[in-house]
C-alpha cells in the first residue's frame, strides 16, 4: 500500500484518538489559543525520504495560510464519500483509481493534488504565503509530473516506491513474483479469515493470524486444505515454505526501514547512494535540536530548564541527590511526559502548560502555546484527586491493611467481599 497506515482509519472525523482512528482529530487540548482547536491529521505516513517529508508538511501549511486568507480551496474537490476514496487511493500505486466528489464527477488522487497545487501556485505572490512556498511548490510539481510519467523515477525520494522496490528485490530473491503477492494475501485471508472486534466491544483486539507453519504441521485435512486453496488462486503448493521466509523478511524490512541512527536499514542505503542525501544541513538539525521554536511556549520552557540545569552544575550536586528523572503523569485529559528535576532540598517541574517550584510552592502559568515570555509567579494551586480510599472505601482498607503490614487483615476483608457478592 502507498500509505499503510490508511487501512486502519475508520472515519472522516473523530474527537479522540484512543477508540476511534479518523482522517482528523479535534481536541479540547490547551494547544492552541482560546477560540481555536486542536486539529490532528492521523492519516499523515511516518516517512523518512526528505523528499516524502517535505511534502508531508510544505502542502498543508501553504492550505493553511489560504484557508486562513477565506479562501476554500477545497470546494471543487470535496469528495462524497472520503473513506472509500483515501483506501483506493492508497491500494493504488498507478495513480489511476478514481474517486466520486460530490459535484459528481470522478478524479484520481494525481487530479485532486493538482488542483491544489495550482490553487497554491496562483497565490504565491501572497504577502501572507510563506518564503519558501514557491520552492516546494516546484518540488510538488516536479513530484506529480514523475508519478503521471514512471513512478519508478522516484526510487530513493519518495518512500512507498523506494519499499517497493526493495520488496521487489527480496521477491526475486526468494523466487517469488511482484504480481503474484495479492493472490497469496487472498489465499491467506480465505485459510485464516481474521475475527472482527465486535461493536459493543470495540476495544476487544481482533484475533492474529495463526502462523503458516501451524497448519502445514498437522497432517490429514489441513494439509488438504491449503494445497486445495493454493491451486485455486494458481499458487503452487512448493512456493509455499519460500513465501513464508518472504513474507516474514518483508514485514522486518517495513519495520526496519522506519528506523533511525547511523545503523538503520535507511542509513545504509543513503551511504550505498540508494537514497538521495537531504539538503538540511546537520547544523540546521543540531540547531533545532538545542534552540527551541521561537515566539512558543516552547521558548518558555527551554529558557528554563536551561536555568535549572545550569543552576544544578553550578551547585555541583551529586548525581545521586540531583537528577533528572522522567515521568508519566496521568491527568484525566491526557498523559504526559514531564521532566523533574529532584534534590533533598528542592523538587521543580516543567510540563505542557505550567512551571511548577515545589519549594517555594509557586508556579507559572503557560497556557497559551504562542506565549513567548514567562509571566508572574504565583500560590500552587492544587486539585487532590480522589485516591482509591475516597472511591472504593472496602478496597481503601485492604490496601491500607497491605501497607501496615498486616496480610491476614487484608485476606480477611477480600474473602468478606467475595462473600458478600456470592
Amino acid at each position: 500500500m502507498c500509505s499503510p497506515r490508511v487501512r486502519h482509519l475508520e472515519y472522516v472525523i473523530s474527537r479522540g484518538a484512543q477508540d476511534s482512528r479518523a482522517i482528523f482529530t479535534v481536541k479540547e487540548e490547551s494547544l492552541a489559543r482560546l477560540g481555536f482547536h486542536r486539529l490532528q491529521l492521523l492519516s499523515s505516513e511516518s516517512v523518512r525520504c526528505e523528499t516524502s517529508e517535505r511534502l508531508r508538511f510544505a502542502p498543508v501549511a501553504m492550505h493553511l495560510r489560504i484557508a486562513a486568507a477565506g479562501l476554500d480551496p477545497g470546494e471543487a474537490m470535496r469528495l462524497a464519500h472520503p473513506m472509500s476514496a483515501i483506501n483506493a487511493f492508497a491500494r493504488d500505486p498507478t495513480g489511476k483509481a478514481t474517486a466520486e466528489l460530490e459535484s459528481g464527477r470522478k478524479a484520481t488522487a494525481l487530479e485532486i493534488q493538482r488542483h491544489y497545487l495550482e490553487i497554491a501556485e496562483s497565490c504565491l505572490s501572497e504577502r501572507w504565503m510563506p518564503a519558501w512556498a514557491e520552492a516546494e511548490c516546484a518540488r510538488w510539481r516536479w513530484v506529480l509530473d514523475a508519478l503521471s510519467d514512471n513512478a519508478q523515477s522516484l526510487v530513493g525520494r519518495l518512500d512507498w516506491p523506494t519499499k517497493r522496490f526493495l520488496y521487489s528485490a527480496y521477491c526475486e530473491r526468494h523466487g517469488i513474483r511482484w504480481e503474484s503477492l495479492p493472490r497469496w494475501s487472498s489465499a491467506l485471508r480465505e485459510l485464516f479469515p481474521r475475527a472482527r472486534a465486535s461493536k459493543g466491544n470495540k476495544f476487544k483486539s481482533a484475533r492474529t493470524t495463526p502462523r503458516i507453519e501451524s497448519m502445514l504441521a498437522k497432517r490429514g485435512g489441513n494439509r488438504s486444505r491449503v494445497a486445495e486453496v493454493l491451486h485455486r488462486h494458481d499458487l503452487n503448493r512448493s512456493d509455499l515454505p519460500s513465501f513464508i521466509d518472504l513474507r516474514d523478511k518483508l514485514f522486518e524490512t517495513d519495520i526496519r526501514f522506519g528506523e533511525i541512527g547511523p545503523d538503520s536499514l535507511f542509513a545504509r542505503l543513503q551511504n550505498e547512494g540508494l537514497i538521495a542525501a537531504g539538503k538540511i544541513g546537520t547544523d540546521e538539525v543540531e540547531y533545532a535540536r538545542n534552540n527551541a521554536p521561537p515566539d512558543t511556549r516552547a521558548q518558555v520552557r527551554a529558557t528554563w530548564i536551561r536555568k535549572q540545569h545550569t543552576k544544578l552544575a553550578q551547585q555541583k550536586v551529586d548525581s545521586t541527590k540531583t537528577r533528572r528523572v522522567p515521568r508519566l503523569v496521568s491527568s484525566r485529559r491526557r498523559l504526559s511526559r514531564m521532566s523533574r528535576f529532584v534534590s533533598r532540598t528542592s523538587s521543580t517541574e516543567c510540563n505542557w502548560d505550567r512551571i511548577r517550584d515545589h519549594e517555594r510552592n509557586m508556579e507559572v502559568r503557560i497556557d497559551d502555546p504562542f506565549q513567548a515570555e514567562c509571566g508572574d509567579w504565583e500560590p500552587m494551586k492544587r486539585v487532590r484527586e480522589r485516591s482509591i480510599v475516597d472511591r472504593e472505601p472496602a478496597l481503601g482498607a485492604i490496601v491500607q491493611a497491605i501497607d501496615a503490614g498486616r496480610p491476614r487483615q487484608a485476606l480477611a476483608r477480600i474473602l468478606s467481599l467475595i462473600t458478600e457478592q456470592d
